[in-house]
């Protein structure tokens, strides 16, 4: 049944291009998604074992029985059946995502283990239960991610984030893992080969991930450092290749790490200019929101807290100087990124909530080519300061948490349930959600 499972996941392994998803679908049809579902099903320590489950097992001592912690994702190494079949659920939920959706539930089982068992840790080694909660946090990011269409799944903002937020050594995992497979590298631990992740869906997994995760990389600048060279290097190689949707989640994720930047530290191994460059040379045959995520990092390039990495070979290029492709933008003023602000439509009387200006004008505003998000973002600050309408919309500074639960709890109470928009981001970069 491994060898089984194991050829399934090399046959499924999703491509370059999602055209080519024969095989994932023929697996589906065949009836591997039933088997995959009991495969990745695991009791939970806390679950007691009745008598009833344990049949043949019964003639045991049924203390001893009861006592010892079921098989779960913490025993998942590599190259066992459950690993497998985890590796299984990764690849349909690429290539076969309406087919895949019944597994969100197994899958947040997975990813939100924490690990213990009557108040002691499972393992020593935590690294094999850490990296299966990767797989499977990966897939929902594939599945419920906040790039994907989910206009037909009715979930509460606060349980896709907690499906989406890394935790420290899972983040530190995705980094290994986006590096080993851009180097085509093997894991050093032995979790995966130089083969198994194309680097196009692990790029498509960081660039659902960072919009949840802001608060974690503001207190790891050495893994946004390392994040930031990453991607900058493969947007630089990938400039003039073929796939341009790999290079655009690249160049989206930078996007997201820019807001970061705005006041954290930024780390380029290469100078402002040459990252220009590079960003321009994308956009010649970028996708329309890559071009987009790259037209709003070079507004904002000027205002970064750019930190100077020296690196051992940095990739050279011979790219020309950008001319009218980079332009500095509008100066982000300091009560854009963190100040929670209402938004009131006076046609439908509809309200939304925003954690920021510049979540506001990300969630809410239609993203034209021309737009500069900071100067949108400042108009959208200067108006609420004065409750005035900008955008067709009149806005209102929200003082405190407090003060956004009773706002949201008031509404509710007078008018019934509203289209909100729920905080579903670190406290640099968001993107809103309706509830």
């Amino acid at each position: 049944a491994k060898w089984c499972c194991t050829a399934v996941k090399n046959l499924t392994r999703p491509t370059t291009s999602l055209a080519d998803s024969h095989a994932g679908k023929q697996a589906v049809e065949l009836g591997v998604v039933p088997v995959l579902h009991e495969t990745i099903t695991f009791t939970s320590p806390e679950k007691k074992i009745s008598n009833t489950t344990l049949g043949i097992e019964a003639c045991h001592t049924r203390s001893s029985i009861q006592s010892a912690p079921p098989s779960g994702p913490w025993q998942w190494e590599t190259n066992s059946l459950a690993d497998a079949a985890l590796f299984c659920v990764m690849n349909l939920a690429v290539s076969c995502k309406e087919d895949s959706m019944t597994f969100v539930p197994q899958l947040e089982k997975i990813a939100n283990f924490d690990g213990n068992f009557q108040g002691n840790l499972l393992s020593d080694d935590s690294t094999v239960l850490d990296f299966q909660r990767l797989k499977a946090r990966m897939a929902l990011s594939y599945l419920v991610g906040f790039s994907t269409s989910n206009d037909n799944i009715a979930m509460d903002a606060s349980k896709r984030n907690s499906m989406l937020q890394l935790s420290l050594s899972e983040a530190r995992l995705l980094v290994d893992l986006l590096d080993h497979t851009m180097a085509k590298r093997s894991s050093p631990l032995g979790l995966y080969s130089a083969a198994t992740f194309p680097v196009k869906w692990v790029l498509f997994a960081i660039r659902n991930f960072l919009p949840l995760n802001g608060s974690l990389l503001n207190q790891q600048q050495a893994l946004v450092s390392r994040l930031l060279l990453i991607l900058i290097e493969f947007v630089s190689e990938k400039s003039s290749a073929i796939d341009t949707v790999a290079a655009e989640y690249a160049v989206v994720s930078l996007y997201y790490l820019s807001t970061h930047g705005l006041e954290g530290s930024f780390y380029i191994d290469r100078t402002s200019m040459e990252l220009a460059q590079i960003l321009c040379a994308y956009m010649e045959k970028g996708t329309e929101f890559g071009i987009y995520a790259s037209r709003q990092i070079l507004l904002r390039l000027k205002h970064l807290q750019i930190v100077s990495v020296k690196t051992s070979s940095p990739v050279q290029l011979n790219l020309p100087k950008p001319s009218l492709c980079y332009k500095p933008g509008a100066q982000p003023q300091s009560n854009i990124l963190h100040r929670p602000v209402e938004a009131y439509n006076m046609k439908t009387k509809e309200k939304h909530l925003f954690n920021s200006a510049l979540d506001a004008v990300q969630s809410l505003l239609k993203k034209g080519l021309h737009n500069d998000e900071i100067l949108q973002a400042n108009k959208i600050a200067n108006a609420a300061k004065s409750q005035s309408e900008e955008f067709q919309f009149v806005w209102n500074w929200l003082e405190s948490s407090d003060q956004i639960i009773e706002s949201r709890l008031s509404r509710r109470r007078e008018d019934g349930p509203l289209s909100i928009f729920g905080f579903s981001c670190g406290p640099v970069f968001c993107a809103g959600e309706k509830l």
